[in-house]
């Protein structure tokens, strides 16, 4: 009988000593991630909460906002989750609506699931971005769809490789897919710098809505509308944080605050 007692007081006091690491835990991660928000411009949010007891550090972001140089983003909630015994290791949960202004037209982009994975591993950073059914309606009255978007990143020797992939795209009645792949690393002013392959199924659809989205202007539009053949392969250029697109410079990259704070 003694033993009994003796177990079960056990038991307790290690239930205590867990429930009190894990407020403790919980607490930074919650500060860490206020902190972040609190100290990059351009970031904001309305409140921030941890909750996943006993074993996970599931922390909400309510009403997150992210403003950039040309174009704010805006959801109801992002939430930021892990394991509270697996430090580096995330899951990132977006709210399937999602809110991007560019000053001149809002899009709004819906999704039957929007999730990304992230792990730091002794200064090496791995994640992967998965929007499953995404559809980007704009208030200038177009809408562009796919099945999947898939973005992964992994490290390489030369800097960072980086993967895009779209699948089954549709505008304006055509559907396409493309692919962007290549390695970039950070300049010494901070900027990424690379070269990437763009590989798309239907050129003329995809410049189309490269002009939709303002990425490229009138006069870059009529210079990239040169290739006649619907699948195309072109180099993305990276240099310094500008972009260069099949040899006709498109201007500076945007600019957005980190997603992470770690």
């Amino acid at each position: 009988m003694r033993s009994f007692f003796i177990g079960v007081f056990a038991i307790f006091v290690a239930a205590i000593l867990w429930s009190g690491w894990w407020w403790y835990g919980s607490t930074v991660e919650e500060r860490t991630i206020a902190a972040w928000i609190g100290r990059t411009d351009g970031a904001s949010a309305r409140v921030v909460s941890t909750s996943g007891y006993p074993n996970r550090f599931d922390t909400t972001v309510t009403g997150p906002e992210l403003k950039g140089d040309r174009m704010d983003w805006s959801a109801e909630f992002m939430q930021i989750l892990r394991l509270s015994y697996r430090a580096g290791r995330y899951i990132l949960v977006f709210d399937t609506t999602q809110r991007i202004d560019t000053g001149v037209q809002v899009m709004t982009l819906t999704a039957e699931q929007a999730r990304a994975s992230v792990a730091r591993d002794r200064g090496t950073l791995r994640s992967s971005f998965v929007i499953d059914a995404p559809s980007l309606a704009s208030s200038a009255g177009w809408t562009a769809t796919a099945n999947t978007m898939l973005f992964a990143t992994r490290p390489d020797s030369g800097g960072t490789e980086v993967g895009l992939d779209l699948r089954t795209l549709e505008f304006g009645g055509v559907t396409s897919d493309v692919h962007l792949q290549g390695v970039v690393k950070e300049g010494a002013d901070g900027q990424p710098s690379g070269e990437l392959l763009l590989k798309v199924g239907h050129w003329p659809s995809f410049l189309a809505l490269l002009r939709a989205l303002e990425a490229v202007t009138p006069d870059q539009f009529d210079l990239l509308s040169q290739p006649t053949e619907e699948r195309v392969q072109m180099t993305v250029i990276l240099t310094n944080g500008r972009v260069s697109l099949g040899g006709v410079d498109i201007g500076p990259l945007p600019i957005m605050p980190l997603p992470l704070p770690y």
